[in-house]
């Protein structure tokens, strides 16, 4: 499997401190639902998925990253999003710090290995995250384009 495999797109976000972690959550769902990946009747019930995964535990996993996610019954496939935020936000991170790269990821409850737990992509795209050079380079990105560009040439990095 590669990274790129279930990414649907990438974006980017204004952000800002006055920016809740709700809002962000709202506005990578609206992606979502403009680039026609979720209804956009959907994103109620995703978001307040989502939310009640957050209040388990943050999924601000630190060094300015986010990997908000939910499993939910209108999902048929593992669905991702990249984003990152000009303006970082908080959001509750384990580090206290602010987040500014977000991978939104939503996977259906029927299918055996799309959690986050024990996807095989999700080990992937850990080990990418652990990478500051990758993560430089998402946050270097100026357009969604370039981002995008970022995940596809993830594949031809060399990892230690």
């Amino acid at each position: 499997m590669k990274l790129i495999d279930p990414i649907a797109g990438a974006t980017i976000l204004d952000g800002g401190p006055t920016v809740s972690k709700s809002e962000v959550i709202g506005q990578l769902l609206q992606h979502l639902a403009s680039t026609g990946h979720i209804p956009a009747t959907d994103i109620p019930t995703l978001k307040e998925a989502i939310l009640r995964r957050e209040a388990l535990a943050s999924t601000g996993i630190g060094q300015g990253i986010g990997v908000p996610h939910a499993r939910h019954a209108s999902i048929d496939r593992m669905l991702v999003l990249f984003a990152t935020c000009r303006v970082p936000v908080n959001f509750d991170s384990i580090d206290a710090e602010p987040t500014d790269l977000f991978v939104l990821c939503l996977s259906p409850y029927e299918i055996p290995g799309t959690t986050l737990r024990v996807s095989p992509w999700s080990q992937l795209l850990l080990r990418r995250l652990a990478d500051q050079v990758f993560c430089d380079r998402l946050r270097a990105a100026t357009s969604p384009e370039e981002l995008w560009a970022c995940l596809v040439n993830a594949e031809d990095m060399h990892w230690d």
